[in-house]
């Protein structure tokens, strides 16, 4: 009698890429002198700058006026005014251009010697 098989081949697609964030700098609890002029955040995946943004508060939660945001599209980022010594509050929110448009927000706070 004939003898058959099945053989089955079966391919894996590549892991789809996870919107994260990969950097942040100054990166949070970090210590800073002297003061820094920008504030980077870089992601995993290509961000939306028209649905994201970065604040910064000072030590008694006053809104520290920061320049317009600049994305060169895998991070976005803003301008300092100068900051004196004491602790700043990051809040920031970002959104995937990916399909699903996954957002991500959180705080960090750094200090400024």
């Amino acid at each position: 009698p004939a003898h058959g098989f099945d053989l089955t081949i079966i391919t894996q697609a590549p892991p789809a890429v996870v919107f994260q964030l990969v950097s942040a700098a100054p990166y949070d609890r970090q210590t800073v002198t002297p003061p820094i002029a920008q504030y980077v955040l870089r992601f995993s995946q290509p961000v939306r700058p028209d649905r994201s943004f970065i604040k910064l508060l000072d030590m008694y939660g006053h809104s520290v006026p920061v320049g317009e945001l600049i994305s060169d599209g895998m991070g976005i980022a803003v301008n300092l005014p100068a900051l004196s010594a004491g602790r700043y509050t990051v809040k920031w929110q970002a959104t995937c251009q990916c399909e699903g448009q996954d957002t991500l927000s959180d705080s960090f706070h750094f200090t400024v010697k």
